[in-house]
């Protein structure tokens, strides 16, 4: 029976275990060993279950195209189909992936493995795409944006000669490159969405002021309902 764990928030410890068997059947939820809920069968995970947790928030389950989507209080459990850091993840292999690929076609090029008009333009090309793709992975989302600018380059001159060369009667090949270099600029579209999703959450937690407790002076977060040091309450 397949499973995962997630945690419950970004940095925090998996807690939650999914498992379920083949089919998308018999999906069980379970946090902290305690068992949440068990949903019967695909349909119902397409259809969407909300889950009541003990903290008092609720967990929203369902099964989608891209997979199976957890969110808790209108966030995507990180880790799960919908969090911004499966769509950052897309965009770094994208990146890899074209840096990879331009390098291996100019070192071949200039071995004679292939006869391409541009073979150090490829080299350099890769070097630039694997660097970027390394601060990338750093969550940089200007990296992601010179790596959009330079792909949609790429995709606009190859599918000009693509165009030049059925005007000129002959068969293009290699359409399948502009495809995937299409699928490879969704995906890093969605991945500087994603970061910038990231660093807005960061920075709304970053800007939440710290309190001091009146009893025992320790430091507080502002969203603190009991102080952790003393069990003071704030609401009484």
């Amino acid at each position: 029976m397949p499973s995962t764990s997630y945690a419950l928030e970004e940095g925090g410890e998996k807690r939650l275990e999914v498992s379920w068997q083949r089919g998308w059947k018999k999906v069980s939820m379970r946090l902290d060993g305690a068992e949440l809920a068990v949903i019967e069968d695909k349909a119902d995970l397409k259809r969407g279950k909300k889950l009541a947790l003990p903290d008092g928030s609720s967990l929203d389950v369902r099964l989608t195209r891209k997979g199976l989507e957890l969110v808790r209080g209108g966030e995507p459990l990180p880790g799960s189909t919908s969090s911004p850091e499966q769509a950052v993840t897309k965009a770094v292999v994208a990146v890899f992936w074209i840096g990879g690929g331009n390098l291996l076609l100019g070192i071949l090029s200039a071995l004679n493995v292939f006869d391409l008009s541009f073979s150090w333009q490829n080299i350099i090309s890769g070097f630039v795409f694997l660097l970027l793709g390394y601060y990338v992975r750093r969550r940089s989302a200007p990296a992601l944006g010179v790596a959009i600018l330079l792909t949609t380059g790429i995709f606009v001159w190859n599918l000009s000669w693509f165009i030049r060369t059925i005007a000129a009667g002959g068969v293009p090949l290699g359409i399948g490159g502009l495809v995937i270099t299409v699928v490879f600029l969704v995906w890093m579209i969605h991945g500087f969405k994603a970061i910038r999703r990231i660093e807005a959450r960061r920075g709304t937690t970053a800007g939440a002021t710290d309190l001091t407790c009146s009893e025992c002076g320790a430091t507080i977060s502002a969203d603190d309902e009991v102080c952790p040091s003393c069990g003071e309450n704030f609401e009484e």
